[in-house]
């Protein structure tokens, strides 16, 4: 079996992007794809960006979080999330280090940390392909489908959940948008864990079965 994050990877990511790095960042406005550059700085599995929360981006990233980033021979998938004031006590860490990556230009206009909008965006990669030198690296940075959240699986919060709703793996699947045929048979591998939720269901999952969105996300 390949390993999910080869550590030559890891050292060519944190050469690559653990600094001031300019990226793609393409989300969705309903159907349709948008893109843009950002100033990002990567960090353990995830991009940071400093940026406004009444922007395009997080307006779309709230409505739907699946993300898709690509930079200096790097595509990825992603979710994105806005985790916070800038200033926030429990970004402090983070925040300290986007300051210091982003020393250029963070003081000079760019950056108002009196405005309360003043956010960082989170982008936690799920998977990507990285080139170096000849070799592609196809990473996986989510972990096991079992990993445990908040006492049980993924898989068993959902099951848990679509029971305490009264539904049937059916009407979970065609709210999610699923068709006749596949809604049943979907749900059912979510709740066995042999497939993943797909990152475009998990809103409507969280909202259609009441579990908190971060719980969804491995």
């Amino acid at each position: 079996m390949a390993e999910k994050l080869p550590q030559a990877a890891l050292e060519v990511m944190n050469e690559r992007f653990g600094k001031d790095s300019l990226i793609a960042l393409a989300t969705l406005d309903g159907t349709r794809p948008s893109v843009r550059t950002v100033d990002a700085f990567y960090e353990d599995g995830a991009f940071y960006v400093i940026t406004h929360a009444l922007s395009g981006k997080m307006k779309q990233i709230a409505a739907n979080p699946a993300v898709a980033v690509s930079g200096e021979w790097f595509t990825g998938h992603g979710v994105g999330e806005n985790i916070g004031h800038v200033c926030a006590e429990k970004n402090q860490a983070i925040a300290a280090k986007l300051r210091s990556a982003f020393a250029a230009w963070y003081d000079n206009g760019h950056t108002n940390e009196a405005d309360p909008n003043t956010c960082i965006l989170r982008i936690r990669l799920t998977d990507g392909v990285l080139f170096s030198h000849g070799t592609r690296y196809d990473m996986d940075f989510g972990p096991d489908q079992d990993a445990v959240i908040g006492g049980m699986t993924i898989p068993e919060k959902i099951k848990q959940a679509r029971k305490a709703a009264g539904m049937t793996q059916k009407q979970v699947g065609l709210a999610c948008g699923y068709d006749e045929k596949s809604a049943e048979v979907s749900v059912r591998r979510w709740e066995l864990g042999t497939r993943p939720v797909p990152i475009d269901k998990l809103r409507t999952l969280s909202q259609v079965l009441n579990i908190p969105l971060d719980q969804l996300i491995p």
